[in-house]
């Protein structure tokens, strides 16, 4: 299988050089919970340290990352003088005796040997510090090549003039004292709400608010644009990183306010000197703000990095997306967080928060065999109550479902019953619901795990009272079924378990199309065909077909058809997390992703515009049905302490 290209994963979403887009990408690792990303790239060319960097803080301002550790590995023919330069740099800052040796030093490679013209001397010093064998060892895990290192030029000591470093003049410092409040700015800022949506996507840039300085400048400029031969920049973010010091100086007590800021292109720092006084004029920088700065761009010797000095810093409004339906809206009753593992990307608390503030009613929680995000869902819902606000998890779990009943699996190895294993969608409807979905998942980990946690039928059909089961995606039982062309009695057995009925967005199985033209597989072992299962979904018009049939369906059996989403992740842009996560598994097609983002009401009713005015029926009516069939007081872990009670303990103690 051929490695996916970086641009192939990132593509528009990380801007960087032609050089970083044509890398391969080796490994890819994202872990969700911690935020951090690990990533193996290779080149046929070197990839200089300020490439390196800007691609290092684009990535962690574009995926929100806490750490980002990005491994280079190049062919033997990309080594070259920059390469050496680089290299050396990063040996003097493990190694300060180094310092100054190599400045201006001149590099010939010829023949798998480094040749080194120094201007400075200190050969003598080199040779003992341990450089060389550094210097061979880094290029050898980096370029796979054995080479030798030789000197020239001025070898012998001479007198040099170190360069001047400007440290920030204090006598001591210490972390600032927590106050117990945060200092007020000297007059709140307010925006009026908007909706029409900014070209950026992001925040308006027409109406900044300032708050320090006296003019600012509008005239932005991408932060992935800024080179270090700008000094003077206007640039926009997201506040992240936020930190507040106290030193004391010659002149008194003293704040060093330092924050960095992201417009998903790449990010910056930024750090002010400001008496603790006027701390109340910097009072909007916080984590999460949205801020337009103007200032210098200049190199800090103290830090070693190019770091902005604001002039003028104005707050800028962001965009909020909304639900813009009027009347009832839509609940969403297919929703994965990131505890569905390497595959959904967003936390159950911000699923809650979007659905609340778009004025829906309840969404469901539907991770894969898993339900470890109930607590952090029930965790937001309370939140929203006792801030006077109405809304409702359903909880419930996307099940790997394997009818028992009708196939006999006994002595099956875990390949094998995957075949039968088909996608199931259970909500809870009450506390007993509750109490046998707990059963449900506890037997399919510890009783029926064969690969995947498998919850059998005849399990089921034991513990489904207060329960309400959903035939969900195209890996349900039933879509499956409908894409295979089974005949319509037998649909008709299997549409008829279930509660009521799913169909999803087009764009959800836009992959049977692609992948229409595929070749049938042959089986490794015994060489059997494996017929390719999509090869007549030729177009959309084929899945406007499937969905029409779970139509049919369910009104011959009188059952409600319901709109779900299928939701992997909570944003559009929210796609290029997913596609790190895809890859990273080894998916061919990590590129494609469908769109599974938590859609609005009005788009769910274009999606399926095609069913003309039943479309509301499955968006909002039937949904809306089944939400108001679930328990307001459904807590999945009760509140309080439940300590053991072991009789006579006390007394013994």
């Amino acid at each position: 299988m051929a490695k996916a290209l970086f641009s192939d994963i990132f593509g528009a979403n990380i801007s960087s050089s032609n050089a970083v887009q044509a890398c391969t990408v080796e490994h890819c690792g994202l872990n969700m919970e911690e935020r951090t990303l690990d990533i193996t790239l290779k080149s046929e060319n070197y990839i200089t340290a300020e490439e390196r960097n800007k691609l290092h803080n684009a990535l962690l301002a574009a995926l929100r990352l806490n750490s980002c550790e990005i491994t280079f590995i190049y062919a033997e023919n990309a080594l070259n003088s920059a390469a050496c330069a680089d290299i050396i740099a990063e040996i003097k800052v493990k190694n300060a005796a180094l310092n100054g040796y190599f400045n201006g030093a001149e590099f010939k490679l010829t023949d798998g040997n480094v040749g080194i013209t120094l201007k400075y001397g200190g050969y003598e010093k080199i040779t003992h510090s341990g450089f060389e064998n550094a210097f061979r060892a880094i290029i050898r895990e980096r370029f796979n090549m054995e080479i030798t290192v030789s000197f020239d030029g001025q070898l012998d000591a001479v007198e040099m003039e170190m360069p001047k470093v400007t440290a920030p003049e204090h006598i001591e410092r210490k972390q600032a004292p927590k106050a117990d409040k945060p200092a007020a700015p000297k007059n709140e800022i307010k925006f009026e709400k908007r909706e029409e949506k900014p070209d950026n996507g992001i925040v308006y840039l027409d109406n900044p608010q300032i708050f320090y300085g006296r003019g600012i400048n509008t005239n932005t400029k991408k932060m992935i644009e800024v080179t270090s031969e700008d000094t003077e920049i206007c640039c926009w973010g997201e506040v992240f990183g936020t930190e507040v010091r106290t030193i004391n100086t010659k002149r008194g007590e003293s704040n060093i306010l330092t924050f960095s800021f992201s417009d998903y292109t790449n990010s910056l720092t930024a750090n002010m000197f400001i008496d603790p006084k006027r701390m109340g004029e910097v009072a909007p920088i916080k984590d999460g703000a949205f801020v337009l700065i103007n200032g210098t761009y200049e190199f800090d010797n103290y830090k070693n990095e190019f770091r902005v000095k604001p002039k003028a810093m104005a707050l800028l409004q962001k965009y909020e997306e909304t639900d813009s339906h009027e009347g009832e809206k839509r609940v969403e009753l297919h929703c994965h967080t990131n505890m569905s593992a390497k595959d959904a990307v967003s936390s159950a608390a911000d699923i809650v928060n979007q659905a609340y503030k778009w004025g829906h009613k309840a969404v469901a929680i539907t991770d894969h065999g898993v339900v470890q995000a109930y607590p952090a869902a029930a965790g937001a819902v309370k939140a929203i109550r006792k801030g006077g606000g109405q809304f409702k998890v359903i909880y419930g779990v996307e099940a790997y479902f394997v009818d028992d009943i009708n196939n006999d699996i006994s002595g099956l190895n875990a390949k094998q019953i995957a075949k039968y294993r088909c996608h199931q969608i259970i909500l809870v409807k009450n506390l007993t619901g509750l109490k046998n979905l707990y059963k449900l998942v506890s037997d399919a980990h510890l009783n029926n795990f064969k690969g995947r946690p498998i919850t059998l039928r005849s399990k089921l059909d034991t513990l489904r009272e207060g329960l309400v089961i959903g035939s969900a995606c195209e890996q349900g039982e039933l879509y499956k079924a409908i894409v295979d062309e089974k005949p319509e009695e037998e649909l008709l057995r299997i549409a008829d378990y279930y509660d009521y009925l799913e169909i999803q967005p087009l764009g959800n199985n836009e992959f049977m199309v692609r992948e229409s033209s595929y070749p049938d597989k042959k089986d490794k072992k015994t060489g059997a065909v494996i017929p390719n299962r999509f090869r007549k979904v030729t177009s959309d018009e084929v899945i406007k077909d499937f969905n029409r049939k779970v139509v049919e369906l369910a009104d011959k059996l009188g059952k409600p058809v319901v709109a779900t989403g299928d939701v992997h992740f909570l944003k559009k842009s929210d796609d290029i997390i997913r596609k790190i996560l895809m890859a990273g598994q080894g998916f061919d097609d990590f590129d494609n992703q469908a769109p599974l983002y938590l859609k609005t009401t009005d788009e769910m009713l274009n999606d399926f515009d095609y069913f003309g005015e039943r479309a509301k029926e499955f968006v909002i009516d039937n949904p809306n049905k089944i939400a108001d069939m679930i328990d307001d007081d459904v807590i999945p872990v009760p509140d309080g302490n439940y300590p053991p009670v072991i009789e006579l303990s006390l007394i013994h103690i």
